[in-house]
């Protein structure tokens, strides 16, 4: 794994897993923009500066597990188990797409479903699928 993708990993397992928000927030460009699903709170708006990312985060942060990596031209697309549900499979239940601009990431959008997550990223074509 390299580049972006190599950012991310690094970023999740080594600052945001052990709750160093502040640290793991210099992966993020000023300008960045993250677009929540509509399961998280505030019903997926728009959060925008690294800022505003920030204070968002601190409101949901559990540990994740990651999942399988891809990568697509400045986007980086992985799938992520959220928290530890006792009982639960490990199945990955989140699908994550940063767009990196100059190895920080500008854009972060979660989707609780992978097809749209690829559709997003550009490698599936649109569905009617919900």
């Amino acid at each position: 794994m390299t580049g972006n993708a190599e950012i991310l990993r690094r970023a999740v397992e080594d600052l945001w897993n052990p709750g160093l928000l502040d640290e793991y927030m210099e992966i993020y460009a000023d300008d960045a923009e993250l677009q929540p699903q509509a399961r998280f709170p505030d019903l997926g708006k728009t959060v925008t500066g690294r800022e505003a990312i920030h204070e968002f985060f601190k409101g949901i942060h559990q540990p994740v597990t990651l999942g399988e990596f891809q990568t697509t031209g400045d986007k980086v697309i992985v799938s992520f188990t959220w928290g530890t549900a006792p009982g639960g499979d490990g199945s990955p239940d989140w699908t994550l797409v940063y767009t990196f601009r100059d190895g920080k990431a500008i854009l972060a959008q979660y989707f609780a479903n992978r097809t749209h997550a690829l559709c997003a990223a550009g490698l599936a074509a649109a569905t009617t699928e919900a």
